[in-house]
């Protein structure tokens, strides 16, 4: 029973690491082996105990292998009838069938090692074609939960920053818009509304998800069908987090970088020991039993928290090396750059300086024991950080910040000189730092314990623009990314004469417990 449980544990891992280029043999591939190995000598042991504990072992080993291999457990429901379901049927054939188990399962584990890998299961990209000549260059950089500058004005060390990055966008002759906001928390509705130049209201319809809440796509895109009609030709790269190329009426040459992958770990200064946990983490957090497992922890806690017991944040690391991930495609983004043309759209969504922060200013990897995310252990229920840790996460997330502006450097610098004198580009973020004492959505119980820091922690954004007939400089306007987006859209990008049309009282759009959304006055930057 040992063998069969291992072959079955760790042939779906072996295609794992196949399917996302990790080398086989490696000191943290032989350790999580090894780890596997240990977890199937239980199973065996247990197994010797009685022909019941045996069928409990072979369903536990069986419901394993479907989960991680196919997929197809869609929720805790779904894995406890497969579980169950194993039991019923093998509680009078577990002495017969593991054998056979075992046998298929060396095979499996040999023929993955041996044969090619799978395909990675993204969508590739489709061949890159011409945009008119002309047109000039587009270039589209949205850096994932930059706060504005507006934003950084109460933060330790924020008027450093602040400067840093005003100084930046001054050298290189944009025009920058430093109390520019979000209308929402999340991503997918920040960017599906300003692609879609959606400013001052909600639509449904937009976007959709596959049942999974943190894998996104847009079903409608119209910027991106106002640019193929106007002649451009769309070049895109995003991560699998949200899927901007989800419009059929919207073609574009699509890279998606899987940010939850591991490939980039081969390469980082990290211990054999560290390596495997993550490896470990990140394989397991693609299955249906840790996600429920997770989300029945959760649960637990929030009730033991009602007594006054406090029990340890899961601290769930699949998307621990998502800032490297986004970091080597920012790089990839520089190498392209240099063969950029007139008639091209480049759009780039990049989940940096977006948390977790594990990069200092010179974009090397911090040791394990300095990695923060946005949420602190130590905070008291229902909030998200103390105020001793929310200045210490804006300190880890100012060098993450600063690491960003260094590869941004690059990018601007290889675009050729041919395209650059008249080239467009904006750099925008999608939604704040989100570094906040309580988070604004969903929108809590006690709205009492929100304060005008939250909102500005959470929606306060970066949108800074370059083009031939914009004037460069600060403008302090209190305007929304969306609202901001149409209005150069609308004006081929000579002006923003046309903000006033579409910008009104700030307002922010907040999910609530029901799953309603609600509009609430944004609070003033000042």
């Amino acid at each position: 029973m040992g063998a069969a449980s291992f072959f079955v544990l760790a042939s779906p891992f072996l295609a794992f690491l196949k399917r996302y280029h990790y080398a086989l043999l490696r000191a943290d591939i032989l350790l999580c082996l090894s780890v596997m190995a240990v977890v199937a000598g239980m199973i065996g042991l247990a197994a010797r105990v009685s022909t019941r504990a045996a069928a409990i072992a072979l369903a536990l080993v069986m419901t394993l292998l479907i989960d991680a291999q196919f997929g197809v457990l869609r929720d805790g429901y779904a894995l406890v009838a497969a579980f169950t379901g194993l039991w019923a049927g093998l509680t009078f054939f577990a002495r017969y069938f593991t054998p056979a188990l075992a046998t298929g399962g060396a095979v499996m584990f040999v023929a993955t090692a041996v044969l090619p890998a799978s395909a990675d299961g993204l969508r590739p990209p489709a061949e890159r074609t011409s945009g008119a000549t002309s047109l000039p260059l587009i270039v589209h950089i949205v850096l994932d939960a930059h706060i504005g500058l507006a934003g950084l004005q109460d933060v330790s060390g924020g008027d450093r920053l602040g400067d840093e990055i005003e100084v930046f966008f001054r050298r290189h002759r944009f025009q920058l818009f430093g109390s520019a906001y979000s209308e929402y928390f999340d991503t997918y509705r920040s960017l599906g509304h300003e692609l879609n130049f959606s400013p001052g209201e909600h639509v449904a319809g937009l976007y959709s998800s596959d049942g999974n809440s943190h894998v996104w796509t847009l079903r409608r895109n119209a910027y991106f069908r106002d640019l193929i009609r106007d002649g451009y030709a769309l070049t895109v790269y995003q991560s699998t987090f949200l899927d901007v190329c989800g419009d059929a009426r919207a073609r574009a040459a699509c890279h998606t970088y899987d940010h939850t992958g591991i490939a980039a770990l081969q390469s980082v200064p990290l211990s054999v020991a560290d390596k495997a946990s993550a490896i470990l983490t990140i394989y397991a957090g693609r299955t249906r039993l840790y996600r429920e497992l997770s989300f029945q922890y959760a649960k637990l806690q929030s009730r033991l928290a009602a007594f006054g017991i406090r029990m340890p944040i899961w601290q769930n690391r699949a998307n621990t090396f998502s800032p490297l991930i986004a970091l080597e495609t920012m790089r990839r983004l520089k190498r392209d750059m240099a063969t950029a043309r007139r008639g091209d759209y480049v759009f780039a969504h990049l989940l940096l300086p977006h948390g977790p922060y594990v990069l200092d200013a010179g974009c090397n990897l911090l040791p394990p024991a300095r990695w923060l995310t946005r949420i602190a252990a130590e905070a008291p229920r229902g909030a998200m950080n103390t105020a001793d840790s929310r200045e210490l996460r804006y300190e880890r997330y100012a060098e993450q910040v600063r690491c960003v502006y260094r590869q941004l450097e690059g990018v601007l610098g290889a675009i050729p000189a041919e395209q650059r004198h008249d080239a467009i580009i904006i750099v925008q973020g999608d939604h704040g730092a989100r570094i906040t004492m309580t988070d604004p959505d969903p929108l809590p119980a006690r709205t009492s314990a929100l304060s005008p820091a939250d909102f500005v922690d959470s929606y306060s954004t970066l949108f800074a623009v370059r083009a031939p007939k914009l004037a460069p400089g600060y403008d302090e306007r209190m305007v929304s990314i969306t609202c901001l987006l149409k209005a150069l859209a609308d004006a081929d990008y000579e002006n923003t004469l046309r903000l006033g049309s579409c910008s009104s009282e700030p307002e922010v759009f907040l999910s609530t417990a029901s799953g309603k959304i609600e509009a609430r006055q944004l609070p003033s930057f000042d």
